[in-house]
């Protein structure tokens, strides 16, 4: 008879309503109040220039990993191409 090991690991998904948060964060200490509003504050985001790569490395990526036919490579090219950050301004 086959042997199957399994390694187990319980993902489950539940909704929490409202409510119930609302109720937890007023059960909540001061200082633990505090640590969440913290956590909640955002933070502005730091944008990169884009790197520009060469088109033909993009394509030669795909077309090494052998899932992808000729005529999506070719479409890829092409949209890469037209797209306005290939475009010089």
């Amino acid at each position: 008879m086959p042997v199957i090991t399994i390694k187990e690991k319980i993902t489950k998904t539940i909704d929490i309503p409202l409510d119930a948060i609302y109720q937890v964060i007023d059960n909540l200490s001061e200082n633990e109040r505090h640590l969440l509003m913290e956590r909640l504050k955002c933070k502005s985001i730091k944008l990169k220039k884009f790197k520009n790569d060469n088109i033909q490395k993009i394509v030669s990526d795909f077309q090494v990993t052998n899932c992808y036919e000729d005529d999506f490579l070719k479409d890829l090219e092409a949209g890469l191409m037209k797209s306005s950050v290939n475009r010089k301004v």
